[in-house]
């Protein structure tokens, strides 16, 4: 992502660079900034968690099943399809979860991901990589370079 002026408000997130003029805002707007992070592997990751929701309904009617001595016909057809619908969606869950170790090998790959900030990084941006997180406590003047230390744990902000 190359945006000449600012990025205020929101979530911003890119796979290999952000670079911009300003991050954040004088007023603390909550700016989110993630590196080395795939965008279609979140989408996928936030459709399992929907799909877990669904599968947990269909999982509720069914404990109600259980309860009942004695199905009827409507309720047997209905449990069928219950179950049908459970299989669909967990081969849909356990597809999402290849395609997100497959983004995965894609992040792996990315060197040097950073963040660029040419003039201003204002405080409470939160500055995120796929194992650290950072809340800027106090303003930084650029040109700054931030980059995750997957070594130390950390992120890195320093003057480029």
């Amino acid at each position: 992502i190359n945006c000449g002026g600012v990025i205020i408000g929101g979530e911003v997130m890119a796979l290999k660079e952000i670079e911009c003029a300003e991050l954040g805002s004088e007023v603390g707007t909550k700016t989110l900034a993630y590196i080395r992070k795939h965008y279609r592997q979140e989408k996928a990751k936030e459709s399992i968690t929907e799909i877990l929701k669904e599968i947990n309904l269909h999982y509720e009617e069914y404990k109600n099943y259980l309860k009942i001595k004695v199905l009827s016909d409507e309720n047997l057809e209905n449990l069928a399809e219950d179950i049908e619908t459970i299989k669909q969606l967990v081969q849909r869950k356990n597809n999402l979860e290849k395609l997100i170790d497959k983004f995965e090998e894609v992040v792996k790959e990315v060197e040097n991901p950073a963040i660029k900030v040419l003039k201003t990084l204002w405080t409470d941006v939160v500055l995120a990589g796929p194992h650290t997180r950072h809340t800027v406590m106090e303003k930084h003047e650029g040109p700054l370079r931030i980059r995750e230390d997957d070594k130390k744990g950390l992120i890195d902000i320093q003057r480029s």
